[in-house]
């Protein structure tokens, strides 16, 4: 598939129009996982699928999944003798529960689960009703569900009945718990961001969703796993819980690399690298920066907050994103950074992952990730520009040095390698860092020793030698008598 409009006997008129129409999507050429895994979904295939971030894996999820939805509904109210596994979705038993979804899309966030019902609302924008003498379609398309908000208004959006369920394992399982959902008419599974969701430890939700209730066996449905990088451990669940065994494996481009479409710039912190020298540089940074929207990464709540802060007292427009923040004021935040309200989003890792936001010209990362098991943020912090062929820039502050928490340069090759597979050039003063680096390492090395030589000295060679308490005399008194009386002394 090289053009999307090859595609027009296979998807629907609406769908056609949303996504290639000039006043819509203006989608024309399929990215690499787009091309690969559209035709195989829309085949009825299991897929496997891993790409790049900013490479379109949404997209490519929902064009056959809206697709096989769609015929269905077209077909709603007939009986019919075709036992497609996609498309002979049993009838919707009202009464029973509030909603029998036909498709299931689960997300680790709240953002990423709103961002993926969004993408649901553009590309079924315009779609036909269901008859209204229909009892075996349901009224809506999407709705999402999600934690850290009121269930009411979900639950109100899920009792009229769903094709298509967003929803975070949590929640879910929750619902599933209370009755409040089936599972039963579920043809078309979707796991997005699959590694993050086993990170968070949502392994025990999944299993209860997908194996301990009344979702159809992975012989009965079919099931789509994306996500921007696949390792070893999920491959192997994968393969024995949600995978039929005929399934395709797609990957494009390395995976876990950076995005070549997004220039990488490096800035060495001066001073002792603390969040005041960080300052100064963002704010040189914003303010020569062209007019574009800008994402400003760090590790630390109260430090998103401070630098909010600090910005508001430039009267530089700015939202924040993380963990303190309601679910309200998150979807505010990034609603207002939409809208270009606020050219400026601080966040930390929340919106690292999946979250689509159109042209968002520059990424900052005000902190490096804080170690080496946390290095693949960058590399999904950095995703959040350049997205769908568009360019980027994404620029990082280092700080020399090893000192916990503040130095960054147990990331020096990391760094490197990333900037190697993207074509990047480094500054001059990166590549002195590393025997500068490894200097100060060794001489921490040679206190340690030193310091340990000495503990040697005293307590014989480095073996630890316990003593016994060495027994006093006791003590004794002498009495002497003088002219001024009796004085007692001690020996």
């Amino acid at each position: 598939m090289d053009r999307f409009d090859s595609l027009d006997d296979k998807l629907p008129d609406f769908l056609l129009t949303n996504l290639l129409g000039v006043d819509r999507m203006r989608y024309t050429t399929p990215t690499p996982i787009q091309r690969h895994c559209v035709p195989l979904a829309l085949a009825g295939h299991d897929v496997l699928a891993s790409a790049q971030t900013g490479s379109g894996k949404t997209v490519g999820f929902l064009l056959p999944l809206i697709a096989a939805v769609a015929k269905n509904r077209s077909t709603a109210g007939k009986e019919t003798n075709n036992n497609n596994n996609n498309n002979n979705i049993p009838p919707i038993i009202k009464g029973k529960t509030p909603s029998s979804p036909a498709a299931l899309i689960l997300a680790p966030t709240r953002e990423l689960a709103l961002q993926i019902e969004l993408e649901i609302e553009k590309l079924t924008f315009g779609a036909p009703l269901p008859p209204i003498s229909s009892e075996n379609v349901a009224t809506r398309w999407s709705a999402c569900c999600y934690g850290g908000a009121t269930a009411r208004p979900q639950l109100e959006a899920l009792a009229s009945g769903v094709e298509i369920l967003v929803a975070t394992p949590g929640r879910l399982a929750d619902f599933l718990d209370r009755n409040l959902v089936s599972l039963s008419r579920c043809q078309f599974l979707v796991l997005d961001e699959a590694d993050r969701m086993l990170d968070m430890g949502f392994e025990p939700q999944l299993k209860k969703i997908v194996e301990q209730n009344d979702m159809p066996s992975r012989m009965d449905r079919q099931t789509l796993l994306f996500s921007a990088t696949f390792p070893e451990p999920l491959r192997r669940i994968a393969q024995k819980s949600y995978l039929r065994p005929a399934s395709a494996r797609v990957e494009a481009g390395k995976v876990g690399a950076s995005n070549k479409s997004v220039e990488q710039r490096l800035i060495r912190v001066e001073g002792e690298g603390t969040k005041r020298d960080k300052l100064h540089l963002l704010l040189s940074l914003l303010q020569r920066s062209e007019k574009g929207s800008t994402i400003v990464f760090t590790n630390k709540k109260h430090v998103a907050q401070w630098i909010a802060k600090e910005l508001g007292k430039k009267s530089i427009k700015c939202s924040q994103i993380h963990g303190d923040r309601s679910q309200g004021q998150r979807e505010s935040a990034l609603s207002q950074f939409r809208d270009g309200k606020v050219d400026v989003l601080i966040a930390t890792d929340a919106v690292s992952r999946g979250i689509d936001i159109p042209d968002v010209a520059h990424v900052i990362q005000f902190d490096l990730p804080f170690g080496v098991k946390e290095f693949e943020s960058y590399t999904h912090r950095i995703g959040r520009t350049g997205r769908a062929g568009k360019t980027g820039i994404a620029t990082s502050f280092y700080v020399p040095g090893y000192q916990p928490k503040i130095g960054n340069a147990e990331l020096w090759s990391l760094i490197k390698n990333s900037f190697d597979e993207s074509g990047m050039d480094l500054p001059g003063w990166f590549h002195q860092e590393k025997s500068g680096g490894q200097q100060q390492q060794r001489r921490s090395i040679n206190r340690g020793q030193s310091t340990a030589n000495q503990d040697q000295q005293v307590n014989g060679g480095g073996r630890r030698v316990v003593r016994p308490p060495v027994a006093r005399p006791p003590r004794r008194t002498r009495i002497n008598e003088n002219a001024s009386g009796l004085k007692n002394k001690r020996r």
